[in-house]
């Protein structure tokens, strides 16, 4: 009898993890089309299938202190030097192609709130950390109210 409710307990928990990641994934899917439908990613000039979408979440704090006025968090925020929370292999499959020049990279999702980093760069899939020491990149922020997605502001970023 202990073995049954073990399994049981085990199949519910498993199966609302599941059903948070499908979540997850849906509102990078739907912040994904309001990036390619954006002024600041039309000036990238490039269709929007030259695109490479990572595997890797980057910690949200590691975003989040470029927009501490519309988070109004007076807290004091640490850019993490491991900035990967986890890999995620089902943002893989969003992309049309297995490399483009556009990269874009998801933070981790808090309080209905995440951020996406898109920057340009040659190599065909990088990580996070090699990103760019110099040049730009555009951060947009995203809300999900009512499991609608919206962006909130999009800012950009001179890395020198």
């Amino acid at each position: 009898m202990k073995l049954l409710f073990c399994y049981f307990f085990i199949l519910i928990n498993t199966g609302s993890f599941i059903n948070y990641q499908d979540i997850e994934i849906q509102n990078y899917k739907n912040a994904l089309s309001l990036i390619f439908n954006s002024s600041e990613f039309r000036d990238y000039s490039l269709v929007n299938k030259n695109y490479y979408i990572s595997s890797e979440i980057i910690f949200f704090s590691n975003i989040e202190i470029y927009f501490k006025d519309e988070l109004k968090n007076n807290d004091e925020n640490v850019i993490l030097e491991n900035e990967i929370v986890k890999i995620n292999e089902d943002l893989v499959k969003l992309n049309k192609h297995r490399c483009g020049k556009i990269k874009i990279f998801f933070s981790e999702q808090k309080n209905d709130v995440f951020f996406a980093e898109v920057f340009i760069h040659k190599k065909k899939n990088i990580n996070y950390k090699d990103r760019p020491i110099f040049g730009s990149s555009k951060l947009y922020m995203f809300k999900v109210i009512n499991k609608e997605v919206s962006i909130v502001v999009t800012k950009d970023i001179h890395y020198n």
